[in-house]
């Protein structure tokens, strides 16, 4: 035990971000899906309720294993290694699942996440914006083109 937090710890951490980060942008930008029902319900919340669910969802069991660490660190370590290569994997398989291998178009964006991105993300996704430039604040420093793409 060299350090406070165990290397696969961060490895877990690390890739729990990644696939929140990850979660977001292709919600916000593709129209996926969260694979996870549960996770579903959080983000149908809003994105702040779904980013403490996500990280409640994590630290603790990160909190568990370095718990477990100090009493057994071989077997801890072996099994969060084995966490790590399931996370990925799963990961893989209902992200391919979900947004990749499912013949019906993308379910709509929900509603928190609709109002959190703001209407000419509504706009966007519906493809209804006019053919000028769609202001996107008052002051004017981000707009939306005709095509949906932000400059």
């Amino acid at each position: 035990m060299k350090g406070l937090i165990s290397r696969e710890s961060w490895i877990i951490a690390a890739i729990c971000v990644a696939d929140l980060v990850s979660t977001l942008i292709f919600v916000h930008h593709h129209g996926a899906r969260e694979g996870n029902p549960l996770m579903d319900f959080y983000l149908q919340k809003g994105v702040v309720p779904f980013i403490l669910a996500k990280c409640t969802m994590f630290l603790l069991p990160i909190a568990i294993i370095e718990w477990a660490r100090r009493h057994n660190p071989d077997f801890v370590r072996r099994m969060a290694r084995f966490a790590i290569a399931a996370y990925i994997g799963l990961y893989v398989v209902v992200v391919a699942k979900e947004n990749i291998l499912r013949p019906v178009p993308p379910q709509p964006v929900p509603p928190a996440v609709m109002t959190f991105y703001g209407p000419e993300y509504g706009h966007r996704l519906q493809g209804i914006l006019p053919p000028s430039r769609m202001r996107y604040d008052d002051a004017g420093s981000r707009t939306v083109t005709a095509d949906g793409l932000w400059r």
